[in-house]
């Protein structure tokens, strides 16, 4: 496996999870239980996939400092989640463009902030501690 393919892996599985999540609200009945895809996919699962990955990034030296532009990708898919489930439903619903809600992008973006830094300070105080 090259190295881009190592490096690209967690973005990977995160754009899969997201994928899922929303062929879920889709082709499910989920959509028709809105709190509780609400609760299990904006509230558990893309946050944890975000965390989880986000911190596994801000260990991992080999992206460098183009690891720090990473919270944007995962503030856009956060996003997207929202809009590509919700309010394409609204939209169709009601004949109607609505515009994305610009908070869930912030959301996305510090939740995986906080988790990359506290990666980078394990990695650089396990660093120092050998």
């Amino acid at each position: 496996m090259t190295l881009f393919h190592r490096k690209a892996t967690p973005i990977v599985i995160y754009f899969l999870i997201w994928l899922i999540a929303i062929l879920a609200f889709w082709l499910t009945s989920l959509s028709g239980d809105a709190m509780a895809y609400s609760l299990l996919v904006f509230y558990l699962l893309l946050p944890a996939a975000t965390l989880i990955i986000s911190y596994m990034l801000g260990r991992d030296k080999r992206w460098g400092k183009m690891r720090w532009i990473i919270p944007v990708f995962f503030g856009v898919m956060y996003m997207l989640a929202e809009y590509l489930t919700f309010s394409l439903a609204n939209m169709l619903t009601h004949k109607a463009i609505n515009a994305p809600e610009f908070t869930m992008l912030l959301t996305g973006m510090v939740i995986s902030l906080v988790a990359m830094g506290l990666g980078a300070f394990v990695q650089t105080h396990l660093r120092r501690g050998k």
